[in-house]
């Protein structure tokens, strides 16, 4: 049996931060706002009533704009976090090259 001697060499470069996932926290308050309007719906016979008569007198007009008004908020949103998810993005690219810069 051998033994051997194994030398570690240990680099002291600080680590990045962690990115924070602004997408996944948008997301992550629509759905939770999604959720408590249902709840808040829910929770009560005379408002859920009140929900399903409305859905239900609406005309199919009604159902197209509420339609084309939920996808418009859907494509803001999407629109809201790849503006974010750039901006990081390009906030991550210039501190790489500013760390870049002060090994130089």
């Amino acid at each position: 049996m051998s033994t051997e001697t194994v030398t570690i060499e240990r680099i002291e470069a600080p680590l990045p931060r962690p990115r924070i996932r602004i997408g996944a926290v948008v997301w992550g308050l629509i759905v939770t706002a999604v959720g408590a309007g249902a709840l808040y719906l829910l929770t009560s016979p005379e408002r859920r009533q009140a929900a399903l008569d409305w859905v239900l007198s609406l005309t199919p007009f009604g159902f197209l704009i509420v339609g084309l008004a939920a996808l418009g908020a859907l494509i803001f949103v999407i629109g809201i976090v790849v503006l974010i998810r750039d901006a990081q993005r390009r906030h991550a690219r210039a501190n790489d090259a500013s760390s870049d810069n002060m090994g130089a």
